[in-house]
């Protein structure tokens, strides 16, 4: 569980860094998930895809990362 609480936590590092979308962590029983809170009541379903978007953009490129890096 070690390692996929890393990896959560750099994703939402490097998503924080890149500027498209404000991220949090929470920990329940001992796990860290990733965690968005909606805010603004101006808030569309094009926001919620695209933020889907780019965490699934940057999963893949870490997943990529991570696996080359294990070789």
């Amino acid at each position: 569980h070690e390692r996929l609480d890393a990896f959560n936590k750099e994703l939402v590092m490097d998503i924080q860094l890149s500027g498209t979308v404000i991220l949090a962590t929470s920990r329940i029983q001992n796990r860290l998930y990733i965690r968005m809170c909606i805010m603004s009541h101006r808030t569309t379903f094009h926001d919620l895809d695209l933020f889907m978007e780019i965490l699934s953009d940057f999963y893949q490129k870490k997943t990529k990362n991570f696996s080359t890096d294990e070789k």
